[in-house]
């Protein structure tokens, strides 16, 4: 009787297989949803950023093409909440145009106004706030700081504690009073 032993698995052995493969099997299905609560959680990194990235263009696309205006109440006007001026480069309405806008920091979110739409553009730090870079090169929180001559800041930046946004005013900074006179004269 040494050639009669049958081949197979002992229930042991089985049992041994069993464990194994649902181990096996166990570490997959997390690694798959470890996988995917990354992969989500990068989409939302990805879109915030995307959104970071297209609200800091709007602010510099619509702040570049300021124009001063001959009287303070026409030019730019700024606080540390926020600010409104004149712009040839508006969000909504025709570019070319003047169009009197608005940048404010309300409870943590970043509005922009022009005419009668506003638009919540981002949400920022609480603590967010606008700064202006004078002629000297100073930054200051109110704008105009000389009233008695008006005119653009070099500069606005929106503070905030992880990122900041500076935009560089590229008009002229100071009124051209001879072509407004010519212009209301027509």
């Amino acid at each position: 009787m040494n050639g009669s032993r049958e081949r197979g698995l002992s229930l042991l052995e089985l049992l041994v297989v069993f464990v194994i493969i649902s181990m096996v099997s166990t570490a997959i299905v997390q690694g798959f949803g470890f996988g995917f609560s990354l992969y989500e959680r990068v989409q939302a990194k990805s879109q915030q950023h995307a959104v970071d990235l297209l609200s800091a263009k709007w602010f510099r696309l619509v702040n570049q093409a300021l124009i001063p205006g001959k009287t303070v109440e026409r030019s730019l006007v700024g606080a540390a909440d926020g600010f409104s001026a004149v712009t040839v480069n508006p969000l909504v309405s025709q570019s070319g145009m003047p169009e009197v806008i608005s940048w404010r920091v309300e409870e943590g979110v970043l509005f922009y106004t022009e005419g009668e739409n506003r638009f919540s553009v981002a949400r920022v730090a609480q603590d967010a706030s606008f700064e202006y870079r004078n002629p000297r090169g100073e930054w200051v929180r109110d704008w105009p700081f000389n009233e008695q001559q008006p005119s653009l800041p070099v500069a606005i930046r929106l503070i905030q504690e992880n990122q900041t946004i500076t935009v560089t005013v590229k008009g002229k900074l100071t009124p051209n009073l001879l072509l407004e006179e010519s212009r209301r004269e027509r």
